[in-house]
């Protein structure tokens, strides 16, 4: 755990926060250990946080329909907690391997560990939280009409401050942005486990959250209970020619799926002071909220997965 006070004094020293960390990486599918969530779940459960987990698990909000990802397939587990449940069918054809089972997204058990500090009357101005790439994936948007546009909000959701990612202090892209007069935060590095407790402070500080282009932040800013907003502007993700993240080649997404992405950008489309029942239940339905177990119960299931194998 982390207080609120050490996720803003962590900020002092961007470089030193995004350095690789190797505390409490236990988990044979090292993905698991990615944002801190698999030791969330374990400290949150009971289950020895120096003993992996036998099975896989999204470390993110998929949004794709037709395909899972390779590693996941591949890896040497009997099980998959899957979710969000749009995926279920393209598992089912994937494999007959494995069991495939609806779990809760495991934000949903960092929350219930975490102490928000800031009361909702505190919360000030918009935390922009754009989709970050990899050494893989190159995340591109029109940076200039992005700040436009974030700049041009209702100043009830002012001042802006800048969430980025490790990659783009580790490029010093961060410099950039503090040129241009915004204040610059970060969570931390991806195997941090500390990562996701740390978002979730700065993120509780902000009125708003802003992004451009769906991604995992949607879904974690609802549950934590500040509103978010999706830019105007998109993003376009271009994948380096050697990475097939993919069990095979093919759409991403079914017409279906296309429809889902549209109706997302057009329910979280404006700024609101409110998180509208719709925005609610449809994070609910992506992160199965009704799914979510007690300590007993996820450690029961945990002890199990080794069953599988």
């Amino acid at each position: 755990m982390i207080s609120l006070q050490q996720a803003l004094e962590d900020q002092k020293d961007l470089v030193a926060l995004c350095r690789p960390k190797t505390e409490n990486r236990n988990e044979l599918f090292s993905p698991n250990d990615n944002y801190g969530f698999a030791h969330a779940m374990k400290r949150y459960s009971g289950y020895p946080v120096t003993e992996s987990l036998h099975a896989t698990f999204p470390h993110g909000m998929y949004l794709f329909d037709k395909l899972v990802l390779e590693s996941e397939l591949y890896a040497n587990f009997g099980v998959h907690l899957n979710f969000p449940p749009q995926l279920m069918p393209a598992w089912k054809k994937a494999t007959s391997n494995k069991k495939i089972m609806p779990f809760a997204a495991p934000i949903h058990y960092v929350l219930k560990q975490f102490k928000n500090e800031v009361p909702q009357g505190e919360r000030r101005g918009t935390l922009f939280v754009p989709v970050h790439g990899t050494d893989k994936v190159e995340v591109k948007f029109d940076r200039e009409s992005v700040i436009k546009e974030l700049r041009d909000l209702p100043e009830e959701f002012h001042p802006i401050t800048l969430c980025v990612h490790w990659s783009d202090v580790k490029r010093g892209q961060h410099l950039e942005f503090q040129k241009l007069g915004f204040n610059v935060v970060c969570a931390g590095h991806t195997f941090d486990y500390l990562f996701v407790y740390r978002w979730l402070h700065l993120a509780s500080q902000f009125k708003l959250l802003a992004g451009c282009g769906i991604g995992s932040s949607l879904f974690y800013s609802v549950l934590l209970g500040v509103p978010y907003y999706l830019t105007e502007e998109d993003i376009v993700a271009e994948r380096h020619p050697d990475f097939k993240p993919f069990n095979k080649t093919g759409k991403e997404y079914s017409p279906q799926g296309l429809k889902k992405l549209q109706a997302i950008r057009k329910l979280f489309g404006e700024p609101l002071i409110k998180i509208s029942s719709a925005q609610r239940d449809l994070v609910n339905l992506y992160t199965h909220r009704e799914l979510v177990k007690s300590p007993e119960a996820l450690y029961k299931l945990f002890q199990s997965l080794k069953g599988y194998e």
